[in-house]
């Protein structure tokens, strides 16, 4: 054979070898990259696969839920507040003590009550000496739908069954009202309601009693004695 002939052979066993061990190389390298464990670190996923990118859902706070039973105040002193009602039996009216207090002439101390109902309120007049209106019609008991009105005196109001994402005004401060104040003013010598409210134990109804004087009135002056 000739001695080129055998060169070239020679050479191709050499590449053949060489390439065999290229490929061995590779799937080492490939088999080890598969078992090392990912690096920590980065931006967490909650799901998706390599190399796709994020397909995960991602992370968010849930929108708040929407409460039901609220009247918006639309005229008079309650216009553009908002008082979540929920499922509690509340009053409206001039004194202080009411869930909605309407600190005018024109309503009763305590003038109208409202019940929850399944998708409406019970509206229940208290004997108010001005009545209560619905729609502008004036009712003693009736039935109180989203999207009626309900006046009080000076103000009116619109149901709304649910309602979410807006502040509640029932925390607002309530003034003490005009007949509470001229009470105050004319109550006896404040020493003495201190000393029946320290008979009374603190309690605000039995010094009321005790004095004959209105609960508020006493309250009033305790609050003074703290200040």
């Amino acid at each position: 054979m000739p001695v080129i002939g055998i060169v070239m052979i020679g050479v191709g066993v050499i590449a053949v070898v060489a390439y065999a061990f290229y490929l061995q190389k590779q799937q080492a390298e490939a088999e080890a990259a598969r078992k090392k464990p990912a690096a920590r670190g980065g931006a967490r996923r909650t799901g998706g696969r390599a190399g796709g990118g994020t397909t995960g859902k991602v992370a968010t706070t849930p929108a708040p839920a929407a409460k039901i039973n609220w009247l918006v105040g639309i005229k008079g002193p309650v216009a553009g507040k908002n008082f979540h009602v929920g499922q509690r039996t509340v009053t409206i009216g001039r004194g202080a003590q009411n869930f909605i207090q309407v600190d005018d002439a024109l309503c009763s101390r305590k003038h109208v009550q409202l019940k929850p109902r399944k998708g409406h309120l019970l509206v229940v007049d208290m004997s108010s000496e001005n009545g209560t209106f619905i729609n502008d019609a004036k009712v003693t008991e009736a039935k109180l739908m989203p999207g009626n009105k309900l006046t009080v005196g000076p103000a009116t109001f619109e149901f709304r069954l649910a309602m979410k994402g807006v502040q509640d005004s029932t925390r607002d401060r309530k003034a003490a009202g005009k007949e509470t104040q001229a009470e105050t003013a004319a109550a006896p010598n404040l020493a003495v309601v201190m000393a029946a409210l320290k008979d009374a134990n603190g309690d605000v109804d039995v010094a009321a009693h005790k004095l004959g004087m209105d609960r508020n009135v006493v309250q009033t002056l305790a609050k003074m004695q703290q200040q």
